[in-house]
């Protein structure tokens, strides 16, 4: 029978032949001190056999040795959430800051609390820039803060990770999770959101509905009559990292496409918001004919129940931007933050986000649309 491992193999056989050998030794009437199998203690009253007498002795005694399989056990997952438990149970409360909004979030909450009831959650929704600049002042004042920040804008993500507020935590799923969505062990991206234009399907003409940004362009530039002033939202980057985020790959990769839209949107009146939640609901009213950009996951949950939303996967760019959450370093319920984190990336986590129009990690089940193969 083989050892697994060959590096142990090695010190198992030096341990083994030099018991055997030391054993054999007393029963022959001396002490074997050959090159690294005595002690310093043997060596200094040795007899020195010669090689091939030594050799013989060994080869004796190995002959009849029955080899153990040695396996390095890994300790279970259940092994290693128990503690946690048990210490998410003293703490009794957990407190999220994230820009996903509260419908996304709601069915997520709701399980965690299923699984965990000794878990208070306090689950702040606000824009990306008020989160960052909100724990910024409060872990600079050592005001308590949140215990998790969960963010699309990776720019600011970064800037509060590089600045040491992430405190280590190794998910125990984490060999099993892709490469591209793990920050070492201080941040991990639980999915993605769609970076899309939509339209009030009432305000456009079948024939004129836009299938990419080059259709959003050439409408706006060729049906003036259909655009009243400030029928037209657009985020501003000014008031949202998420935005800032996007609009920096968008003018890496769009231009000159990207100007020109922005520039006639302007030409318009472009109404500017900080987030993706009014600009719907004005684009569902007609109040808006179309939003040049928001966070389409949630464009594509509502458009299932409400007709009136024009949404689709432009044909010439598509802009996912990771949505990432790590533990902050001065958090006050540690492990109830790391049993969230566990909760997110397990299967069940996973399928609550898809639920709620998320792109994640594996393909979404619910809306092709939303999922990274399409």
């Amino acid at each position: 029978m083989m050892i697994r491992d060959a590096g142990l193999s090695r010190v198992v056989v030096s341990l083994i032949v030099t018991i055997l050998v030391a054993i054999a030794s007393f029963y022959m009437g001396y002490i074997y001190a050959g090159s690294g199998w005595g002690t310093a203690a043997n060596q200094q009253r040795t007899f020195t056999l010669p090689a091939f007498e030594t050799l013989t002795v060994v080869q004796t005694i190995i002959k009849n040795v029955t080899y153990v399989q040695l396996t390095q056990t890994t300790p279970s997952r259940e092994s290693l959430m128990t503690p946690l438990i048990e210490a998410a149970k003293r703490e009794g409360k957990i407190v999220i800051y994230s820009s996903l909004d509260r419908p996304s979030a709601e069915p997520l909450l709701k399980k965690f609390k299923d699984l965990y009831p000794f878990i208070d959650v306090e689950y702040l929704e606000m824009g990306t820039a008020t989160i960052f600049s909100r724990f910024r002042s409060e872990a600079s004042s050592g005001a308590p803060t949140a215990d998790i920040i969960w963010s699309p804008a990776a720019d600011l993500q970064l800037i509060l990770i590089n600045e040491g507020n992430a405190q280590p935590y190794r998910l125990t799923t984490y060999d099993q999770l892709p490469q591209d969505i793990k920050y070492k062990d201080l941040a991990y991206v639980s999915s993605w959101t769609l970076v899309a234009p939509i339209y009030n399907k009432d305000k456009i003409p079948e024939n004129l509905r836009p299938k990419s940004y080059k259709d959003i362009l050439n409408l706006m530039e060729s049906r003036k009559d259909l655009f009243q002033k400030g029928s037209v939202c657009v985020f501003d980057p000014i008031r949202s990292g998420y935005a800032l985020t996007f609009m920096y790959y968008q003018r890496k990769y769009m231009e000159p496409l990207f100007t020109s839209i922005l520039s006639k949107a302007a030409e318009i009146g472009a109404q500017l918001h900080a987030s993706s939640g009014p600009q719907i609901e004005r684009v569902k009213t007609g109040e808006c004919i179309m939003s040049t950009d928001l966070v389409a996951n949630y464009a594509f949950r509502d458009a299932q129940t409400d007709p009136r939303l024009g949404v689709f996967i432009p044909e010439d760019y598509a802009i996912l931007v990771p949505r990432i959450m790590f533990i902050t370093k001065q958090a006050q319920h540690p492990n109830s933050a790391k049993l969230f984190l566990e909760f997110i990336f397990s299967d069940e986590g996973q399928r609550l986000l898809a639920q709620s129009s998320e792109v994640t990690i594996y393909n979404n089940p619910y809306i092709k649309e939303l999922s990274l193969s399409y």
